[in-house]
This record gives structure tokens, sequence and C-alpha cells, in this order.
């Protein structure tokens, strides 16, 4: 269960970075 949060925080955390990335 743990591993699955995990997992999802991290994929999030991507996805935020990439949009970021795009926006700047």
């Amino acid at each position: 269960m743990l591993n699955i949060m995990i997992s999802d925080y991290i994929s999030c955390m991507q996805q935020v970075q990439t949009i970021l990335k795009i926006i700047s």
C-alpha cells in the first residue's frame, strides 16, 4: 500500500516538474 502511494507521489511530482519546464 505504501509503495503504491510513493510511486503515485513520484509520478505526480514528475508531471509537475514537466509542467513547470513547459511554462518557464
